[in-house]
């Protein structure tokens, strides 16, 4: 069995990403992004989702 090594410049990569990137979803983006977020910061089921907070101001 041959291996086979494909070497490209990281201009070329980074075009190849966006096409990726652009043929997906907005949902899947934002899944894909998720995903990254909870790996970078630790999955933490009390922080899953994002937190809203109402003030109410007083006049």
């Amino acid at each position: 069995m041959k291996k086979k090594i494909h070497i490209s410049s990281l201009k070329a990569e980074d075009k190849n990403d966006t096409r990726y990137w652009l043929g997906k979803s907005a949902a899947e983006r934002f899944e894909a992004l998720e995903i990254l977020r909870q790996r970078f910061f630790g999955y933490d089921e009390t922080t899953q989702r994002f937190q809203r907070t109402i003030e109410y101001l007083q006049r």
